[in-house]
């Protein structure tokens, strides 16, 4: 809840909301709890993704939305971001 509240999503490897959601999943695989944090991991990382089109080159947003994919494979937020695929 912590790293929730501090909207540490993802990228502080161990202290971040996706890490404690992979270490649940891993723990109880049947878990909606962990389901509903990687959802919102990914949701992160979509908004994240089009913010990084609006800044420049698409590289960044490719890869959000690659890392996006690879935590929720069909995620519908990340699969909108407006990138060649």
């Amino acid at each position: 809840m912590g790293a929730q509240a501090q909207m540490r999503y993802y990228g502080l490897e161990g202290g971040d909301v996706r890490t404690y959601a992979l270490r649940l999943a891993a723990l109880q695989p049947d878990s909606p709890e962990a389901r509903s944090l990687l959802l919102k991991v990914g949701e992160r990382m979509a908004w994240d993704a089009e913010a990084a089109l609006v800044d420049g080159p698409t590289g960044r947003a490719e890869e959000l939305v690659r890392d996006c994919l690879a935590l929720v494979p069909s995620h519908p937020r990340c699969q909108a971001v407006p990138i060649a695929r």
